[in-house]
């Protein structure tokens, strides 16, 4: 144990109490001599004594005391007689026989101490050397057995202290090593109580998941069906549709042989109505879908796109059946999430077209708008401060470009409501100019709409071959520029036509150039700036009427963008 010193073999005392009786031996037969010695005649015996120890040591006889002190004569033989005695007391003491010679007691007490020497007990072989004397040994063996007792005494002290703190220690293990085995015993139960409750899960769950998986595999194969139902629909309806349009391209051949030539392309919405996308990959129910325009087709996050049925034409009004999101864009293709939900009964498709007049067909081309008016982008009412710049910043995020100043090279024009100036600034030619601009606007939103109708007759046709023939000739008569055949004659038959004669259009109106009005100084700056923008809206509306390029309301350029009026619209304004 740590603190106990280490303890010396049993030979060690015993040898420490020889020496010990051998010293107290020598000490008595010195005093024993000291008092025998007193007179100055025997002093001078003894030292002659003394001398003649070593040769003592062989014998005691008496012929050999005498020879050591040959004049003592009687008293030398009673001092050598006492001599002896003395020697041999001593010599008793030192070996322990009174029988041993004093020969034999030194040679004893000097194999002790060698014995002692060769033991190692002591730290240094001079403490029990025999030129110190027995007295000298004795003093240093009693030194180191008193110092060996004291530690002996202390290791015993520590050893005891040392168990008792072990017992302490042991019992302490015992009371932790007994509440362990309580919170193992707990900690056991728990376990089996988690191991049941897990095997119970585990066969609920493999339960249900087979159900689950059962039902899947149901669900997937009535979506096979319906995707195999679908796929054949759409194909008949596609070959149907073939037909349909090979019949109504003969019937437009045909009268256009009749009628001459007229011109192609003439109809302002036939870019906007044409998709730039389709959907590849969509799930009935799904809140995400893939489309093929990716980022070398310019497609932006936050892009969005109106959904068409891939197997109808695109709205006149552009307002399609769903909206979607780009939400990641690869270099081909690109995730969509849908933002208005289409209906259950038509819904998104694999097939299915998107479109967005923002995106430009031609890669190496920006779709360049004019933002013209002013618009209502929170849909409270009345116009906002900054509704144009919304407008104009979301095309620029969407990747168009905005221009000033309409031009052959614009392709859109988005009409907000028309600035008018202060009343009381109004002349009666500033008033009359405003009501033959407000004429122009409202013919200009009359040609659309028929432009619209005539498109939207040219896909009812495939219902009826006569109505699809007075659509074709009330299209061909807008292309031609009859500005003075009415509706009803553009909706009359064949036949009619053939009883009427053609009337001979009209000759076109010499273009003039209409100068601005001069500005009056005097006039306010709100009254000036006012007039300016009725200037620029008046100037954009009637060059896009001569230019035949589209001019779209809000509403109609949200549905060409994949937005329409409420929070989507909001929330892409205020970005």
């Amino acid at each position: 144990m740590a603190g106990v010193a280490p303890q010396r073999g049993g030979s060690n005392a015993s040898t420490i109490g020889m020496v010990v009786s051998i010293v107290v031996a020598a000490i008595m037969a010195g005093l024993s001599i000291w008092q025998f010695t007193n007179q100055e005649s025997l002093r001078t015996a003894a030292d002659q004594a003394t001398a003649a120890k070593a040769k003592l040591a062989k014998g005691n006889d008496e012929s050999v005391a005498r020879q050591l002190v040959p004049d003592a004569g009687a008293s030398g033989k009673s001092i050598v007689g006492e001599l002896n005695r003395a020697l041999q007391m001593a010599s008793g003491r030192l070996s322990g026989n009174q029988n041993d010679p004093p020969a034999v007691a030194l040679s004893k007490l000097d194999a002790a101490l060698k014995k002692i020497v060769d033991a190692g007990k002591i730290d240094s072989p001079d403490k029990v050397s025999p030129a110190l004397g027995a007295v000298g040994v004795i003093e240093n063996l009693h030194e180191l057995y008193t110092g060996e007792k004291d530690a002996r005494q202390k290791a015993e002290a520590a050893q005891e202290k040392a168990l008792a703190d072990l017992k302490g220690a042991l019992d302490r293990n015992e009371a932790i090593d007994k509440e362990l085995r309580d919170q193992l015993a707990a900690i056991n139960a728990k376990v089996e109580e988690l191991q049941n409750a897990k095997s119970e899960y585990e066969k609920t769950k493999s339960s249900e998941v087979e159900k689950l998986a059962a039902q899947i595999g149901e669900k997937r194969d009535e979506l096979d069906a319906m995707r195999r139902d679908t796929a054949s629909m759409r194909r008949k309806l596609i070959e149907e549709l073939s037909h349909r349009e090979a019949l109504l391209d003969e019937q437009k051949a045909a009268l256009a042989s009749l009628r001459g030539p007229g011109a192609e392309g003439a109809q302002e919405l036939a870019v906007a109505r044409n998709p730039v996308g389709s959907i590849l990959r969509a799930l009935p129910g799904d809140s995400l879908v893939h489309i093929d325009l990716g980022r070398r087709d310019r497609v932006v996050l936050g892009l969005t796109f109106a959904v068409y049925s891939g197997v109808a034409r695109v709205p006149s009004d552009g307002r399609g059946k769903g909206l979607i999101e780009v939400v990641s864009v690869g270099e081909r293709t690109s995730e969509c999430r849908v933002i208005s939900v289409p209906s259950p009964d038509d819904p998104i498709l694999e097939g299915d077209k998107v479109g967005n007049i923002v995106l430009s067909r031609d890669r190496s081309k920006k779709q360049r708008f004019v933002v013209i008016g002013r618009f209502d982008t929170d849909f409270d009412g009345t116009p906002d401060l900054r509704g144009a710049d919304a407008v104009k910043a979301l095309i620029r995020r969407f990747g168009g470009e905005i221009v000033d100043r309409v031009d052959a090279s614009t392709d859109y024009v988005v009409l907000g409501t028309e600035p008018s100036p202060p009343e009381d600034t109004l002349s009666p030619g500033a008033a009359a100019d405003d009501a033959g601009s407000a004429k122009t606007d409202e013919s200009a939103a009359t040609e659309i709409s028929d432009d619209n109708s005539a498109e939207s007759d040219d896909v009812s046709s495939d219902e009826s071959a006569d109505a699809g023939e007075s659509s074709d000739e009330s299209a061909d008569s807008d292309d031609s520029g009859g500005d003075d055949v009415t509706g009803s004659e553009e909706s009359s038959g064949d036949e009619a036509a053939e009883d009427k004669p053609t009337p001979t259009p009209a000759a076109p109106a010499v273009p003039t150039i209409v100068k601005s009005p001069e500005v009056d100084v005097t006039k306010d700056v709100r009254t000036r700036k006012a007039m300016s923008e009725r200037e620029l809206y008046d100037e954009a509306v009637r060059r896009a009427e001569k230019l035949s390029i589209p001019r779209l309301p809000l509403e109609r350029f949200l549905n060409f963008v994949g937005l329409e009026r409420g929070p989507i619209a909001v929330r892409q304004f205020e970005q």
